[in-house]
């Protein structure tokens, strides 16, 4: 992959993250995430390296349910089944 393709997937990420309610467009996180993804970390300010240390990282990775490896949302720790299962027993 190159730079200009790595850029381009990453706003689409931050799209998805958008459309899925994470960042709202138009707000600070939404402009400094793709501010990071066109021009670069060394590019930010220290007030907006924050900004990707605290909000926009966190949502770039991908976690997965603890039971069976299934994708989970940011901020979950199992899928939807096992945190019925947990919440049930």
């Amino acid at each position: 992959m190159d730079i200009n393709s790595d850029a381009e997937a990453l706003v689409d990420v931050i799209e998805e993250l958008a459309d899925e309610g994470y960042l709202v467009r138009g707000s600070t996180p939404y402009g400094v995430a793709l501010k990071y993804a066109h021009d670069g970390w060394s590019s930010l300010s220290p007030k907006q390296k924050y900004w990707v240390d605290r909000v926009i990282q966190p949502l770039l990775v991908k976690k997965s349910c603890s039971a069976c490896g299934e994708i989970v949302p940011p901020g979950f720790t199992w899928c939807a089944d096992h945190q019925w299962q947990w919440d049930k027993d």
